[in-house]
């Protein structure tokens, strides 16, 4: 009898382990079919998204490209903003971009508009005798001058008695004739290391930002534009500036 038990225990054990093992297959045999499946339905999709990306390369933005390449974010904002900021930059629309700048700026037009161009200029890294002025817009026609020096600092801290430095560069070229701007992601205003709590408070540096001014200046002037190719420029950098 207790032969038999330990008979019957063991072909127990056997029939359970047969039917497990049975089980795990035709389970293992329903997952793969369902990884088939999902594996050969992401394909199909994979293959459609490369079909569409291939006409409309909706996520291709040149400005990215050139900062993946290296580019810093000064090298990249600054030299672009100095040509849409120049009256005859390569965008050939004019002064549509630095009429609505000195708007937001709040500056008058009587006074910062060029009544000719051919004296109008935009430099980067401008040379100042103390380092160089990220974007400096200059007329001189010796008559009439003025100048418009941006700093432009995006992910950089400021220098030691910078905006400073180039306040007295700019007194020595222009006079009063000039307005010195702060630049920055979002209007910060400068630390008392790039200039003093004393000059700060006695001087007016317009403290604007991507996040407000330039975006604002790309929004309004974009529709007016009419090459589509630099109207699409235009698009890709406000892209660019919302994502800073």
């Amino acid at each position: 009898m207790y032969s038999q038990s330990i008979v019957d225990i063991k072909t127990f054990i056997e029939g359970y382990r047969a039917f497990n093992h049975r089980f795990e297959a035709q389970h293992w045999q329903h997952d793969q079919l369902a990884y088939t499946k999902l594996l050969t339905g992401w394909r199909v999709m994979q293959t459609m998204a490369a079909h569409i990306e291939r006409h409309t390369a909706a996520d291709y933005n040149v400005f990215y490209v050139m900062k993946n390449m290296g580019a810093s974010e000064v090298k990249l904002h600054s030299p672009f903003l100095a040509d849409l900021l120049n009256v005859k930059g390569q965008h050939k629309q004019g002064d549509l971009f630095y009429r609505e700048f000195i708007k937001l700026l709040g500056l008058p037009e009587s006074k910062y508009l060029p009544k000719d161009t051919y004296w109008f200029d935009v430099q980067t890294e401008a040379a100042s005798g103390t380092g160089g002025i990220d974007i400096l817009i200059t007329y001189n026609s010796g008559v009439e001058k003025f100048a418009i020096a941006i700093e432009n600092k995006i992910y950089a801290g400021d220098q030691e008695r910078q905006l400073e430095r180039y306040h007295e560069y700019l007194v020595r070229e222009y006079g009063h004739d000039f307005t010195l701007v702060y630049l920055t992601i979002d209007g910060r205003k400068p630390s008392y290391f790039s200039a003093s709590r004393e000059f700060l408070s006695t001087n007016s540096i317009p403290c604007i930002s991507y996040r407000l001014h330039i975006e604002e200046m790309l929004r309004n002037t974009t529709p007016l534009i009419s090459p589509p190719h630099v109207r699409f420029i235009i698009q890709q950098y406000l892209q660019v500036c919302q994502d800073l």
